[in-house]
């Protein structure tokens, strides 16, 4: 009698197919109003409204809908042809949840709010353009934690700038925020330019000379910290935006 045997029990190798990471890609040419949760903790969630390839069109903005949304990712984009949040005394930023990575927003020609629900938020590139006179050109950026840049070509641009960290520091001293911050001479325009900045503990700012403002005077609003040190340096001249208080 011949006998066979074959062994049954050899390793299966299992590849899946797909991402490690999640990807999110919002892009709509109309507003994009939030909700609910956004949810990619582990991967990039990018969101635009009327600027993205083949769909600008302006005047349009991401706003939160409600006080439930929250943007997550581990690197955050967003960009709108007017806003992204609103700014003003009655502000309502876009809440986000950054994970480990960096957050980059852009508005053509408008205001930019946004604000971190928990631990720090990592600047790359931020900007809002438009006219001052208009009101436009703001940005608000807040944390609950630290406010620090993600490398050294990060900055915050805007015509006003105000920056708000509820239990931590703004910049540090080896890596300050660094700021495109807008000018006016005429002392009757200077409402709608101007830096504020607030935290619990250390702030420490960089104002850069830029196109829109080549000497790199800086107009400050407001800077105040509860607990730390706060050093501000500019190439030009730092300016008392309160001339009247």
């Amino acid at each position: 009698i011949t006998k066979f045997s074959l062994r049954a029990d050899y390793p299966i190798a299992v590849e899946f197919s797909g991402n490690d990471l999640g990807l999110v890609a919002i892009n709509s040419k109309s507003d994009v109003i939030l909700n609910g949760t956004i949810s990619n903790r582990s991967g990039s969630t990018t969101i635009t409204a009327g600027v993205a390839p083949g769909m600008a069109k302006a005047g349009q903005s991401v706003l939160q809908g409600s006080e439930e949304a929250l943007v997550t990712g581990a690197s955050l984009m967003l960009s709108a042809s007017q806003g992204v949040g609103t700014t003003g005394t009655n502000a309502t930023p876009v809440n986000i949840d950054l994970n480990g990575g960096t957050l980059n927003a852009a508005v053509l020609n408008g205001n930019l709010a946004l604000r971190q629900a928990n631990g720090d938020l990592v600047i790359g590139t931020v900007l809002a353009g438009g006219d001052a006179n208009a009101g436009l050109g703001q940005v608000l950026l807040a944390a609950d934690g630290n406010l620090l840049m993600g490398g050294p070509l990060s900055s915050v641009t805007g015509n006003r700038i105000e920056l708000v960290s509820d239990n931590g520091a703004i910049g540090t001293l080896a890596d300050p925020i660094r700021l495109n911050a807008g000018f006016a001479d005429v002392l009757t325009q200077r409402s709608g330019y101007g830096v504020k900045a607030s935290a619990r503990g250390d702030i420490f700012l960089d104002s850069q000379a830029w196109a829109g403002n080549t000497e790199g005077d800086l107009l400050v609003s407001s800077i105040v910290s509860a607990t730390g040190h706060v050093q501000v340096r500019t190439p030009g001249r730092i300016i008392d935006n309160n001339p009247f208080e």
